[in-house]
């Protein structure tokens, strides 16, 4: 999935800042389809289905530099445009559907800058 990130800082502090943060990206749905149609088996195989599109929307809050936390809300499209049914995969499926998320992420920003990592 390729992806365009746009942040935006909204208040920023010593020790405190909190950022905006806005994603949209598109890509191919590579999925495993295993169908089974009147008792026909097909064991599927690893391979582009269609396409999925996404969006996610989050408020960032970093502390102490280092440490964040961030609510985010996701919502994603998917279309499955030909996925094979069948054991000699004549057959053909579509199918449509999208979700939403919401999630409470943490964790910890390592820097690439540290002494360590400078020549």
């Amino acid at each position: 999935m390729v992806n365009l990130v746009k942040r935006r800082t909204l208040y920023k502090h010593k020790y405190v800042s909190i950022d905006l943060l806005g994603k949209i990206g598109v890509g191919p749905l590579v999925s495993y389809s295993i169908s089974k149609i009147m008792g026909d088996n097909n064991l599927g195989r690893f391979r582009i289905h269609g396409y999925v599109v996404g969006a996610n929307a989050c408020v960032r809050m970093n502390v102490l530099k280092y440490l964040f936390i961030q609510p985010s809300f996701q919502y994603a499209f998917a279309d499955y445009m030909s996925t094979e049914l069948g054991a000699d995969a004549v057959g053909r499926a579509t199918h449509q559907f999208s979700s939403y998320t919401l999630m409470l992420e943490g964790g910890i920003n390592l820097p690439f800058n540290w002494p360590r990592f400078k020549k």
